[in-house]
């Protein structure tokens, strides 16, 4: 979805990677093609001078997410650093980040997921919200996310 010139929103479906989804035993790198679809998205933002969020659930890098699907996504989210300015996730029910590193310097972080908490109540845990301010509004904003407030 694009969100005015600049910005362009894609949600993308992370329970396709969950370690309970016994369809990855047939198809473990890209079930559906869904990742080959990002990559065509992230070209055309490229092309056309965008920047991306996405929104998903399951955020990769923990152990609910196979590790193969992660390691997919993760070499995406490398290959458009430049394009890709945030990503939002839920699923854990805590309030975290994960952290992208380039694939060739590992000390070099690329992206950033935030992991918001949740709204419902869980074992242990409080129900809670985040707000984000990102960069936007005016002509070149970078789109990144400037804090957040849970």
């Amino acid at each position: 979805m694009d969100h005015g010139k600049d910005l362009k929103i894609i949600g993308i479906n992370s329970n396709m990677c969950l370690n309970i989804n016994l369809f990855l035993f047939l198809e473990w790198e890209d079930p559906a093609s869904q990742l080959a679809w990002l990559v065509n998205e992230l070209l055309a933002a490229e092309t056309d001078g965008k920047k991306v969020h996405i929104l998903s659930h399951v955020p990769p890098g923990g152990t609910d997410c196979l590790g193969s699907w992660g390691r997919e996504f993760s070499k995406i989210i490398n290959r458009f650093e430049g394009t890709v300015m945030a990503q939002f996730y839920g699923h854990t029910h805590n309030d975290e980040l994960v952290v992208f590193y380039d694939s060739q310097n590992s000390s070099r972080a690329v992206g950033m997921g935030f992991i918001a908490p949740s709204v419902t109540t869980y074992t242990g845990l409080n129900p809670a919200y985040r707000i984000y301010t990102v960069d936007s509004g005016y002509e070149e904003a970078s789109h990144r996310v400037l804090e957040s407030e849970t």
